[in-house]
């Protein structure tokens, strides 16, 4: 669709941005679209794209994963913070793809260094409404990703404009 491919078009356009999108226009098609981007953009990458997604709910991401079937670009649901298994999510993380992630685990293999931000390529965070109440854990990954990785782009999702609040401290603390 047009309007799905002008999104897009948009998300691209700032290095990080807020996307503010009616209900029914489906976070979930526009997100899809702006990651299967990545398996085109920059073939000749040293390394390959890594982008983390939060705060998507399990019907989001099933429509994500659905709207990604084909795509080259692996989709990951990371379950669990056990350090058992961070060996394991740092071997997916250096493979590159998107990973669903919760906040909790993100902000550990941030802090325990087992993941450096250098090479993040994107943050994917839905439901910014929730950011404008001030410091948010969302805005705390954005700022580590951003000491240690300029280039990192943030793009933040919300189907609920009523909600937004201040968008100035929104944008702030993203």
């Amino acid at each position: 669709m047009p309007y799905q491919e002008a999104i897009v078009k948009d998300l691209n356009t700032y290095h990080n941005c807020l996307l503010v999108l009616a209900r029914g226009l489906s976070t979930a098609k526009s997100v899809a679209l702006y990651l299967r981007q990545f398996t085109t953009l920059k073939p000749e990458a040293a390394s390959p794209h890594l982008v983390f997604l939060l705060n998507f709910s399990d019907s989001e991401i099933a429509a994500i994963e659905r709207y990604m079937a084909g795509s080259t670009l692996p989709v990951h649901k990371v379950h669990s913070s056990d350090v058992s298994v961070s060996n394991k999510r740092l071997e997916l993380y250096l493979r590159g793809g998107a990973f669903f992630v919760s906040y909790k685990i993100l902000v550990l293999d941030l802090l325990t260094k087992r993941l450096s931000p250098s090479i993040v390529t994107g943050l994917v965070l839905n439901q910014a409404h929730k950011g404008g109440k001030g410091r948010t854990g969302e805005s705390f990954i954005a700022e580590i990703l951003r000491k240690g990785n300029q280039e990192v782009a943030i793009k933040s999702f919300t189907e609920r404009a009523h909600a937004l609040g201040s968008v100035e401290t929104l944008m702030k603390g993203l």
